[in-house]
Parts: C-alpha cells; sequence; structure tokens
C-alpha cells in the first residue's frame, strides 16, 4: 500500500504550505488593524466642553460663589487649559479635563 505523503520533508513542507499563507493574512490583518487605529483622528470633546461650560454657567447663574468659590474657580481653570489643550490639538488631555 503506498502512501500520498511517505517523505518526512514532504509532509513538512505540505503542512508549512497551508500555515504559511494563513501566517501571511494574520501579519497582514493585524498590520492593517495597527494602522488603522493610529491614523483615526481623535474626536475633539465637544460635548464635554460644552456641559461644563453650562455646569459653569449655572453655577454663576445660582450664585453659588460664596459657597464654592474654590471649586468653582478649579473648574473655570480647567476649562481653560481644556480650551487650550484643544487648540493645541491634544484632544485626550482636552477630554480629561472637561469631564
Amino acid at each position: 500500500m503506498k502512501s500520498l505523503c511517505n517523505n518526512p520533508l514532504q509532509q513538512a513542507t505540505k503542512a508549512l504550505s497551508v500555515v504559511r499563507p494563513v501566517q501571511r493574512w494574520l501579519l497582514v490583518g493585524g498590520t492593517l488593524l495597527i494602522l488603522i487605529a493610529c491614523t483615526s483622528p481623535a474626536q475633539a470633546p465637544s460635548a464635554e466642553l460644552a456641559a461644563a461650560e453650562r455646569a459653569i454657567g449655572t453655577a454663576e447663574r445660582a450664585q453659588v460663589t460664596r459657597y464654592t468659590s474654590i471649586e468653582l474657580d478649579t473648574a473655570r481653570q480647567e476649562l481653560i487649559a481644556a480650551r487650550a489643550a484643544l487648540t493645541a490639538e491634544n484632544m485626550p488631555q482636552a477630554e480629561r479635563l472637561a469631564v
């Protein structure tokens, strides 16, 4: 009875011929995912900035400054820093400061 692949070298070559294309596709797919993730532009945290501005405005209109002036000043400073980070296109820092 004759085997289809009686030579161990032929068996190894046949196994690698199946594995190599799979590895190639995994490498290409992984590389594409990394490139897509790295090149996607960060979104400006406009909703967070607007919410921070509204909260500060509401607090100012409610005249809570006599009770929480330190916290309100800190919020104002962080909003200014968030706007500066947005201008510098540092979106992660702008979002962190706006929240």
